[in-house]
Parts: structure tokens; C-alpha cells; sequence
């Protein structure tokens, strides 16, 4: 079974380019959402982040903003 990693999860739901709650990240990934923005930032990728107001999870928004051709996400523990 190919196990996608969570950064590869993280950045398959941000491609759409539209804003998602952190909340909606993990509810879709269930990992450690800032912690694989971070490492997706790490890799190249643009990411925003914007706060929206509420409490918690649901009041900070990611979109992918520019990924780089040339990063790599690890899945399955392949590069």
C-alpha cells in the first residue's frame, strides 16, 4: 500500500489555490498542519497565511500560492 505522506496530503488539498482553514487541513490530512506547511515552505513551495478572526484552528487560512517545479514532496518515502 503507497502511504501518502502528510505533505503530500497538505499540498493535494492547497492545490486548488483557494484559502482552507487549518481546521480543514487536518480534518482532510490528519497531521500537524503548520508543522507540513513549514515543510512544504522548506521545499519551495509559496504558501500565504492569513487570519480571519474566531478561535483556533478555524480563524488561520493557508493557500498555495506558487509551487516550484523542481521541489519535491516525499510520499511512501520516496522522493
Amino acid at each position: 500500500m503507497n502511504k501518502e505522506s502528510g505533505c503530500a496530503r497538505v499540498l493535494r488539498m492547497l492545490g486548488d489555490g483557494e484559502w482552507h482553514t487549518s481546521a480543514e487541513l487536518y480534518r482532510f490530512t490528519a497531521c500537524i498542519v503548520h508543522s507540513r506547511i513549514s515543510d512544504l515552505r522548506r521545499h519551495g513551495h509559496i504558501i500565504d497565511k492569513r487570519h480571519v478572526g474566531g478561535r483556533g484552528a478555524e480563524s488561520i487560512e493557508y493557500r498555495l500560492v506558487s509551487s516550484d517545479a523542481a521541489a519535491t514532496v516525499k510520499t511512501g518515502g520516496k522522493r
